[in-house]
């Protein structure tokens, strides 16, 4: 199905897992973010790949967490 009505079946964005996060952002997530577009614009990348992202958050100072325990999410 094309067209305006295309997506009359779609799920409203509150029903969709972290649609509203902007309304909930943390001051981490500020400044990741802040980060990441201030990379954009430094080396003219509009959609920087995702090994760039992960400089922008080593340069922050994230590293890589030990191995998840049970009970934590683990991807």
């Amino acid at each position: 199905m094309t067209g305006p009505d295309a997506f009359d079946d779609a799920k409203p964005a509150s029903a969709v897992p972290g649609a509203n996060r902007a309304d909930h952002s943390t001051s981490e997530q500020e400044e990741f973010l802040a980060a990441i577009e201030r990379y954009r614009r430094l080396y003219h990348r509009p959609f920087p790949t995702w090994s760039e992202i992960l400089e922008v958050a080593a340069a922050l100072g994230y590293r890589k967490a030990a191995r998840a325990t049970r009970g934590r999410r683990s991807f």
